[in-house]
């Protein structure tokens, strides 16, 4: 019998490439979707290796090449997931791999989404997280273990959300955002893009872009370094 899992390679071979390849283990326990078909890692000292049964298998420009060679055969491009929770690095990478891969959503079967919800691209939800009506999540968002997307929020593409933490109803997070571990943004506030909020913040109010801000209240710290 042929194998109809689809091949899929993960970009990133670091503690949330882990995190990410447990997640399609979880799916395939569900359904079987996905093959996977290696990491892909720019650190030339992890080349080869083998974490939790999953082979480094080349770069990104490695990664480039299959999809060339897919297009000149006439064949679908290979599917990948970015692993990376930094939101600078992953707009990187997904404007290097345009037009050379295909971004799949990978969604932990525990996690509870409402079909009125919007998923973009490229998206990765993790373990026991509820996304609620209406909510927009953009493109190459991560959102972790354990945390919560209120209705109407909007996330911006490349946001990354980590665990335990909660966006109530209307709130947003602009283009590479970062929300921490264990933040609770309260509802109708606006996080600007390219903004950090530290670890366990409660954000009351609109914090600005290209800053990092945390605390109980939040308040802004410093600009963001680029």
């Amino acid at each position: 019998m042929n194998d109809v899992r689809k091949e899929i390679y993960i970009v990133g071979a670091g503690g949330f490439g882990k995190e990410v390849a447990d997640t399609i283990v979880a799916m395939n326990r569900e359904e079987e979707r996905f093959l996977i078909a290696g990491y892909i890692d720019d650190d030339p000292a992890l080349m080869g290796k083998t974490i939790n049964g999953v082979t480094i298998v080349g770069n990104t420009e490695h990664l480039i090449r299959i999809g060339r060679r897919a297009l000149e055969n006439a064949r679908p491009l290979p599917s990948a997931i970015l692993s990376v929770s930094e939101p600078a690095i992953k707009r990187r990478l997904a404007e290097r791999l345009e037009g050379s891969v295909i971004p799949e959503n990978i969604i932990h079967p525990s996690a509870v989404l409402s079909p009125y919800a919007v998923l973009g691209k490229g998206i990765v939800i993790q373990a026991s997280v509820y996304v609620a009506p209406n909510a927009e999540i953009g493109d190459h968002v991560h959102v972790n273990v354990l945390s919560s997307v209120g209705h109407d929020v909007r996330l911006g593409a490349f946001a990354s959300v980590m665990v335990l933490s909660a966006l109530s109803g209307y709130a947003t997070l602009g283009r590479c955002g970062y929300i921490a571990t264990g933040v609770t943004v309260l509802p109708g506030v606006h996080i600007g893009e390219n903004t950090h909020v530290g670890a366990g913040t409660v954000v009351t109010k609109d914090i600005p872009a290209d800053v990092v801000a945390y605390g109980a209240p939040c308040r802004v710290i410093r600009e963001k370094n680029h």
